[in-house]
């Protein structure tokens, strides 16, 4: 997605289908997983900005995501 904000309308519209299916947090990705009508599960990712990837470089993480949060953080980027 090209924007945080774009992963967060994602999660909406997902929700709202009845077909999203979690949320990650990886450190330096944002994703989100979503199953299509045929059961086939994909991922929907917003990659956070190089400059901010901190601690996150060279290891990823998987941890809840908190959209909202991510949103207030980093705004439309």
């Amino acid at each position: 997605m090209p924007a945080i904000s774009d992963l967060a309308h994602a999660a909406s519209v997902l929700a709202e289908l009845g077909a999203l299916a979690g949320k990650s947090d990886h450190g330096a990705t944002k994703s989100l997983y979503g199953r299509d009508p045929d059961g086939n599960e994909f991922e929907v990712m917003w990659m956070v900005p190089r400059e901010d990837w901190g601690e996150h470089e060279r290891r990823a993480i998987v941890a809840p995501l908190d959209i909202e949060r991510e949103v207030a953080r980093f705004g439309n980027r």
